[in-house]
């Protein structure tokens, strides 16, 4: 069977797009890299949209962590009964391990898991060129980043699932070459 039979049975959502020579390496979602770009395909309204990314666009690759809320609120509650415990005579000691375990689980849960793959791309945002920021809105940014608060727009056209991601982040890192992780 020639390869490019082969290509157009693996890959027929995007086969159209491929330039001549161009292969599809790997793919997670509707994203896929192919062996001279990223492709992006994307379906509204019955009509498909495909965007493209060239490897030297790439600036890195972040892996992104998410807080475990469930975990969290157990820790908190916990707290919250010991508090109770405390209040009702309860054994202080019962209640001191309470409070502990709560505050345990309220560490562990807002340490997070990794969630997703956020590819970073070196081009300006679509759209005008934004206006100057006014004096309150910088000095808003400052504090902010004091704090260590992000307010950067993150484009999640380019987050790939992390379990699925891996080996399409490997691929990517195998043609791009030094894709620094963030």
């Amino acid at each position: 069977m020639p390869e490019e039979s082969l290509r157009v049975t693996q890959f027929p959502r995007v086969e159209p797009t491929l330039m001549p020579g161009e292969r599809v390496l790997t793919e997670c979602g509707p994203i896929y890299a192919t062996s001279r770009r990223l492709l992006r395909r994307e379906s509204q309204g019955g009509r498909v949209f495909y965007e493209e990314l060239s490897y030297q666009q790439l600036t890195g690759v972040e892996v992104v962590r998410k807080a475990s809320h469930p975990i969290m609120a157990l820790g908190v509650l916990a707290m919250i009964g010991a508090i109770f415990m405390t209040i009702s005579g309860l054994i202080f000691v019962t209640a001191f391990l309470a409070v502990a375990g709560g505050l345990a689980m309220v560490l562990y849960g807002s340490k997070g898991h990794n969630s997703y793959y956020q590819l970073r791309v070196d081009q300006p945002p679509p759209g005008p060129a934004p206006e100057p920021p006014t004096e309150m809105e910088v000095a808003l940014e400052r504090f902010k980043t004091a704090l260590g608060i992000s307010n950067e727009k993150v484009d999640k056209r380019w987050q790939l699932d992390y379990v699925k991601g891996r080996s399409f982040i490997a691929t990517v890192r195998t043609i791009r070459g030094d894709l620094p992780e963030f």
